[in-house]
């Protein structure tokens, strides 16, 4: 059941319960495996954001390491979290970052209590917890005085409003308005300094809606394989697949994402950056 509250205008599930790491294990499996080092629009907002002088970031809810690998390269000290232990793996081994762990950010709290960041950020997470107050929180409470803290979140009120599995529980426990990230932010004690929206996402989309089975095909090839050898070529020859499709799709969704633009389309991911107090 979807429910909206109205003093802060979010929406959410009930029940409103993460499905936990195992879920996330299985069926982020396919990405860990062919999409490694995805820089994404709402992670080049935040290398964009040239009045941010690099110093010490976390990233909640890392993944593959994509934005921490292309965070290092801008000069910053990166530290990254997730309870999805392929995806830190994935980070240590293909690109070589050591500060990466499966952790919750409460089990970061609690291993390294006291530690706080010039930069926290957390790309599509915070629409995956169950108790979203104690997230942004906890957030606060690992961003240094005068520090910054980014958040992107598939944008509720986006147009077209396309209707899509992914945002439904399990995956997804909260919907969320520009007013209910503003208010929620403003509630944790954080100063908004920018937001908005972007990512049309036409080519993803649509590679999403037609599946032609040759990827899924090698990647269970790999699986039932028992020659480690076998194990790799198959996934090797998944994830140039995986690259092609996206590369075909990504071509033939330029012009879309144009035109939806022009219609009016304000994009499915909704970027915020806040601010610290400093004191």
């Amino acid at each position: 059941m979807l429910l909206e509250c109205a003093a802060c205008d979010v929406q959410f599930f009930d029940p409103m319960k993460n499905p936990g790491a195992g879920w996330y294990e299985e069926n982020y499996r396919f990405r860990d495996l062919v999409e490694p080092q995805a820089v994404n629009w709402n992670h080049r907002q935040f290398l964009k954001e040239t009045t941010i002088p690099p110093g010490r970031l976390l990233d909640v809810g890392c993944g593959t390491g994509s934005f921490l690998g292309a965070a290092q390269k801008e000069g910053w000290q990166v530290t990254g979290l997730d309870f999805n232990e392929a995806g830190v793996q994935a980070a240590r081994a293909r690109l070589g970052i050591a500060d990466v762990h499966a952790w919750t950010l409460d089990e970061f709290l609690r291993q390294r209590p006291g530690e706080q960041f010039d930069a926290v950020t957390a790309f599509e997470v915070l629409e995956h917890v169950d108790e979203p107050r104690l997230f942004l929180e906890q957030c606060f409470q690992v961003t240094l005085p005068g520090g910054y803290f980014a958040v992107s979140v598939p944008y509720r009120e986006r147009w077209p409003r396309w209707n899509e599995a992914w945002d439904e529980p399990p995956h997804h426990m909260t919907r969320w308005s520009k007013r209910a990230l503003l208010a929620a932010l403003a509630r944790t004690g954080f100063q908004a300094a920018d937001l908005r929206t972007g990512w049309i996402a036409s080519g993803r989309t649509l590679m999403g809606k037609i599946k032609l089975g040759m990827v899924a095909g090698e990647l269970e090839r790999a699986a039932r394989s028992v020659d480690t050898g076998d194990r790799g070529r198959h996934t090797r020859r998944a994830a140039l697949l995986h690259r092609a499709k996206a590369a075909a799709f990504g071509a033939i969704g330029v012009p879309l994402d144009q035109a939806i633009r022009l219609a009016g389309g304000t994009g499915i991911d909704m970027y915020a950056l806040a601010r610290r107090p400093p004191s």
